[in-house]
């Protein structure tokens, strides 16, 4: 089954420590480079805003003729690398999901995606696209190889976080084997590539057919309320085909249900798009082995207390 992971306060203690990592205040290094995405972040913002420096931006006219000229809302794109590193220095990395939402909308005021797809060049170090120049400075590789798996096998994941058919497992040495999705995509939503909330382990399988979705409804795997509902799907035996199999031992008879925890438009991505009910009729060896399993623990629970006292079972 799949179940939300409810942010506790331990979990909320790791988001801060992850957070101090960010700003500086914890130092890590790797290979002689040093993880400091907010300093970069800030950096970015003074060269955009300095008059000196030189933004050139590279359009394809009419004629799909590549045009370099001065961007003529320098100042729009400054205010708005100012606001990514004000967040970020405000914290942003480690708030909650429902607050990542409402960054979302806050940032895409001052510049939408379209925005961030425009390419511009720096002091002539090459054209790229906006949203490639801030993952560059958020210094993502960098966190999904040697960061986030020490906080990953610390919050408990152990499985794809969608088909939760495949280990997503850290080891000793903080080696994590599985790919790092974003739950908003970090291709549309570059400045929240590293927020903590926002990287869910995954299988490379379900990664690659989520791609940069986000016109879906993914569940959310992290509840932040005691209240909210935890189960998202379980995956049960359908009585019919266990009593076929019973009298039969073809395992072919069994079928395997998905059942939701409720038909909502977050099932639908997971069915649709990753298949997941799909995938999980596969898996009829081990649907297999449960049931004998099942049936050796009945016996061997039974028949001891019954032996012992023969109207411990009627």
């Amino acid at each position: 089954r799949m179940r939300r992971i409810l942010i506790t306060s331990r979990i909320d203690e790791l988001a801060q420590k992850y957070d101090e990592l960010l700003h500086g205040r914890t130092q890590f290094e790797h290979n002689g480079t040093y993880f400091e995405p907010i300093k970069r972040i800030e950096n970015l913002w003074r060269e955009f805003g300095n008059s000196s420096t030189v933004i050139m931006e590279r359009r394809k006219d009419e004629g799909e003729i590549y045009v370099e000229t001065e961007p003529t809302d320098r100042q729009n794109l400054t205010i708005y690398l100012y606001n990514l590193y004000s967040r970020l220095d405000a914290g942003i990395a480690s708030r909650h999901p429902s607050v990542l939402l409402k960054e979302v909308y806050g940032l895409e005021k001052i510049l939408n995606q379209d925005g961030l797809k425009r390419e511009f060049s720096i002091n002539g170090r090459g054209y790229r696209p906006l949203k490639d120049i801030i993952n560059d400075q958020l210094q993502y590789p960098m966190v999904r190889k040697w960061i986030f798996p020490e906080y990953a096998s610390k919050i408990g994941f152990k499985t794809c976080v969608y088909c939760n058919s495949q280990y997503a497992v850290t080891d000793e040495h903080e080696r994590g084997y599985y790919q790092l999705d974003h739950w908003l995509p970090q291709s549309k939503y570059p400045y929240l590539s590293i927020c903590f909330f926002n990287l869910y382990p995954c299988c490379g399988s379900c990664n690659r057919m989520k791609n940069d979705d986000d016109e879906n409804n993914y569940a959310c795997i992290y509840a932040e309320k005691e209240s909210e509902e935890r189960e998202v799907y379980r995956f049960t035996i359908e009585t019919g085909s266990l009593a076929r199999y019973i009298l039969t031992h073809d395992v072919n008879q069994l079928k395997i249900d998905f059942d939701p925890a409720d038909e909502t438009d977050v099932i639908t991505p997971l069915k649709d798009k990753m298949h997941i009910d799909d995938l999980y009729q596969q898996f009829k060896d081990t649907a297999e082995d449960v049931v004998w399993k099942r049936m050796a623990y009945d016996r061997g629970y039974k028949e001891p207390h019954c032996k012992a006292r023969l109207d411990f079972i009627s």
